[in-house]
């Protein structure tokens, strides 16, 4: 190792070290970006979870025999409008 770095000057040296440097620097910057996607696309995915849950545990309840509107009331809903029986999830 040491014949082939003397064949460098300090100069070049120098700036080959400053160029890997720069190759990590880039290498922590897309390793953090891809940490805080994952933790956003995690927080969403729970979000959007719950509110699923939230919405379909009256079926449920009504399923256990539960009145519709009590069962709404318990979770905290608003009661439902006509429409609120013809929308799907996928």
């Amino acid at each position: 190792m040491f014949l082939e770095e003397s064949a460098f000057t300090v100069g070049e040296l120098n700036a080959y070290d400053a160029y890997l440097d720069s190759i990590r620097v880039e290498g922590t910057r897309i390793n953090e970006s891809l940490k805080a996607g994952r933790k956003q696309g995690r927080q969403e995915g729970l979000e959007k979870g719950e509110q699923i849950g939230l919405e379909k545990a009256p079926e449920s309840l009504v399923s256990k025999g539960v009145i519709e509107a009590e069962a709404r009331n318990m979770l905290g809903l608003p009661h439902a409008t006509p429409l609120d029986h013809k929308t799907s999830h996928s």
